[in-house]
């Protein structure tokens, strides 16, 4: 039974492409594995996703390997979820190609929304008027991330993963945290106390899911046995 007890957000359908993607495109790759595109799609390779990754840049004809497209029209096939490495004015332009692409699930790491006044209040309004109308999950906007630990896919730009692998096999602890800080450092504690985690969710400013929504999601979830959360904001669902 959900724990909320208001309308359902429009994109809760897809949490499952969010959370579980078996495809994944990073828009705004990047060679750097110290810049944020970089980060990421150094996680997925080194640290064992088995799953499609398709970093997106018209900078580069290939990452690390890997072919590299110029724009998410020109990925073979639509993924899972994009992760929009970009600035905050890209990203709804860049969201509504996703959309218009098919791609059910997106992860916004840009901050520059309701946390940096009246502009990016604007901005982030724009960002959820278009989540409720598209019926995407929408992770973010200003978020670390999310990670699969259990698949590996790990799309968070937290470099905590690489002092900290996660654990061999399944696990089945899940994290939920609207601070990308806390998220990072409960997980390198638990690591180092040998906790084996499921998911590591970071929500950001909410503008599309909020923690109930991961919450609902988590209570269902078979794999994980308990949660571990970090709320310090309360949104409408």
């Amino acid at each position: 039974m959900p724990l909320s007890t208001t309308a359902r957000t429009p994109g809760r359908a897809a949490l499952p492409q969010l959370l579980d993607p078996a495809s994944i495109a990073i828009v705004g790759a990047s060679r750097d594995t110290s810049r944020i595109g970089g980060v990421a799609l150094d996680h997925l390779q080194r640290l064992g996703y088995q799953g499609q990754v398709y970093p997106v840049n018209p900078r580069y004809a290939e990452i690390a390997g890997l072919a590299c497209y110029p724009d998410i029209e020109s990925v073979p096939q639509v993924p899972d979820v994009a992760v929009l490495a970009l600035g905050a004015d890209e990203v709804l332009p860049q969201l509504q190609r996703c959309h218009a692409r098919g791609v059910r699930a997106a992860i916004v790491y840009a901050s520059g929304f309701a946390e940096a006044g009246e502009a990016g209040a604007g901005r982030q309004a724009a960002l959820a008027a278009f989540a409720r109308e598209s019926g995407m999950a929408i992770a973010g906007p200003n978020c670390m991330g999310l990670a699969n630990l259990t698949t590996r896919a790990i799309t968070a730009f937290a470099t905590t993963f690489r002092a900290f692998p996660p654990q061999d096999g399944p696990g089945a602890v899940s994290l939920l945290t609207q601070s990308g800080n806390v998220c990072a450092i409960v997980y390198a504690t638990g690591r180092q106390m040998d906790v084996g985690f499921h998911q590591f969710i970071n929500t950001g400013n909410e503008a599309c899911l909020d923690y109930s929504d991961y919450l609902d999601y988590l209570a269902d979830d078979p794999q994980t046995a308990a949660v571990v959360g970090y709320a310090m904001f309360a949104q409408g669902n």
